[in-house]
Formats: structure tokens, sequence, C-alpha cells
């Protein structure tokens, strides 16, 4: 996911109504870990799949809080209109109350 340069221009605009894909469609599309280009399909992203959103937001840079160093990602991510965490997560014992945004790897969107 994080490469020195963008490879390549984003295929979708902010404020452009997308389509996520299925769930067979992206899980072909994604490693043993749930992951594209390290971009995460967390579970909780798959209660999505099939649905219509709008672009809030196309991301090309992203801030390592551990490393404190800002990347560029190696492909087009998206932040997509109301789709938030919840916080629940198998692996944490509470409840995380940060209500991040979801990044959306760009193959796993289509056009409607």
């Amino acid at each position: 996911m994080f490469r020195s340069k963008l490879n390549r221009k984003p295929r979708f605009s902010q404020g452009e109504l997308i389509s996520i894909r299925t769930r067979e469609e992206i899980r072909v599309r994604l490693d043993i870990l749930n992951k594209r280009d390290h971009c995460l399909m967390t579970e909780q992203m798959w209660g999505y799949c099939g649905q219509h959103f709008r672009v809030m937001k196309v991301v090309n840079h992203l801030f390592d809080e551990r490393k404190n160093k800002l990347y560029k990602s190696h492909s087009p991510l998206y932040i997509l209109e109301n789709l938030i965490c919840h916080g629940i997560v198998d692996m944490f014992p509470h409840k995380c109350d940060r209500s991040c945004y979801f990044l959306w790897h760009e193959d796993w969107l289509d056009n409607v």
C-alpha cells in the first residue's frame, strides 16, 4: 500500500456514486489475511457489499502514527460517505471509540 509514488490516476472522483463489489468479487482479490496491497478488508466492511455510496475522499497519502511518517499510497484508496467503523473488533477486548473511516481499495469498487 505504501510506495514513494502513486502508480496510477484514481478511477473514481469525489462525489461520484459507486458500487461496492460483491463478497465473492472482493474475496478473489484478497490475500490470506483479507488484504489487498496492505489495505485490510475488515469484518464490518463485508456488510456493505453490493450497495451504492458516494466517494467522500480520494486518499493518496497516509500517515503512519507508529513510524510518524507520511506515505503515498500504492493504489488509490477511497473514503465513502457515512461508512465509519463502529469500533467492535474481535481482536480488541474493548470497543474502540475513535470512529475511523474505512479505507476502500479501488479494486473493491465499481461503477454504478
